[in-house]
């Protein structure tokens, strides 16, 4: 089996999908990686890196996306697109609730897409999002402190003196942003659900997730991070447009669930290159792609969860890899052009395959 690894070409992403370490496992199997010159340039790794492990170099993205599966941190862009094989296979983070034209492309290309965020335990947890959402959380905050300094058109205020409200406070993006916005002197109100709600602390408040406590609590805020998400499906719009009229102007949204579409009715994607807008006095921070700007620490998290998965792909080939991994047949949201996930098919109003349909021996 050939793994084609992509350099990734979306605005500052640093990361890359697989290690040289990663990529002598998969030699030492008997399969080959075909990697496109300085892909993991960001995260510390050189072409020379790459090919002592074993990999070969392919300065033409072209040639990566004839492997047999593609294997790549961000969901492919328009360009990229284009260059899906017809038949093939991929594995990569793909928030296909949100974008139709990605969903559609996928189809119409008849591939078997495996989503980074849809691999799912049997005990909830999601191994390849867990990494990724806690670096999002911890630098959701140190944007927001970051835009809340005056000279960015914030209120000018230092964490000691604010007042952080974190939506899905109990999940993995909602404590990394609790813990740091803490560690950094500031006063945290966590709204989750009734049965997911921390313990209070001196400077900690945890509050039920209903539409009064959240207006609430974001008409106070200084900073307000968006940490809720449906993996699969549209994040939820848990604030409205008339509960970001409500904030003191210079006061800041950082929304993390921007990739599934926000959970911020008045959010929209941003990128590194252009990371805020200001809507109503409020500045908005969305960028889908926050880890990647932390590569050398976001590349080894991420695919010391995600090598498993592809190295079992290629000791079993996909079939039989999804037949005997429950966890991985989960993040299966498209399979030879049929849509296999319930939740993206009800958002994107389209047919609904269910993957044991399609998968068998």
């Amino acid at each position: 089996m050939i793994i084609g690894i992509p350099k990734e070409i979306m605005a500052h992403e640093g990361r890359v999908a697989i290690t040289p370490k990663g990529v002598k496992k998969i030699n030492e199997l008997g399969h080959k990686v075909i990697i496109q010159s300085q892909a993991g340039k960001g995260s510390g790794y050189s072409d020379e890196d790459f090919s002592n492990a074993g990999a070969t170099i392919e300065q033409d993205a072209k040639t990566i996306y004839e492997a047999d599966i593609v294997m790549k941190v961000k969901e492919p862009k328009p360009e990229e697109q284009e260059l899906l094989k017809q038949d093939g296979a991929i594995f990569a983070y793909l928030h296909l609730p949100p974008n139709p034209t990605l969903t559609n492309a996928l189809k119409d290309k008849n591939m078997i897409a495996i989503a980074y965020e849809g691999v799912q335990l049997e005990n909830g947890d999601r191994p390849a999002l867990r990494p990724m959402s806690d670096v999002a959380g911890k630098t959701a905050v140190l944007e927001g402190f970051h835009y809340l300094r005056q000279e960015q058109g914030g209120k000018g205020i230092l964490p000691e003196n604010a007042k952080i409200v974190i939506l899905g406070a109990s999940g993995i993006v909602g404590r990394a942003a609790a813990n740091t916005a803490l560690a950094l002197g500031a006063s945290v109100i966590g709204l989750d659900l009734e049965n997911n709600l921390l313990p209070n602390t001196e400077k900690y408040t945890a509050e039920i997730s209903t539409p009064e406590n959240i207006a609430q609590a974001v008409k106070s805020a200084d900073l307000v991070i968006g940490g809720v998400a449906i993996p699969g499906g549209k994040a939820t719009k848990l604030v409205s447009k008339e509960m970001v009229e409500s904030m003191e102007p210079g006061s800041v949204i950082v929304d993390v669930a921007i990739d599934e579409g926000g959970c911020i009715e008045t959010s929209r994607p941003t990128t590194h290159d252009d990371p805020i807008f200001v809507e109503n006095g409020i500045i908005h921070y969305c960028v889908r792609n926050m880890p990647g700007v932390v590569p050398q620490t976001s590349t080894p998290a991420l695919t010391k969860e995600t090598l498993p998965y592809i190295l079992k792909i290629c000791e079993k080939g996909i079939t039989k890899a999804l037949l005997e991994n429950p966890a991985l047949i989960k993040g299966v949201h498209i399979y030879q052009g049929k849509i296999t996930n319930k939740k993206l098919s009800q958002d994107l109003e389209q047919e609904y395959t269910p993957i044991e349909e399609l998968v068998k021996e």
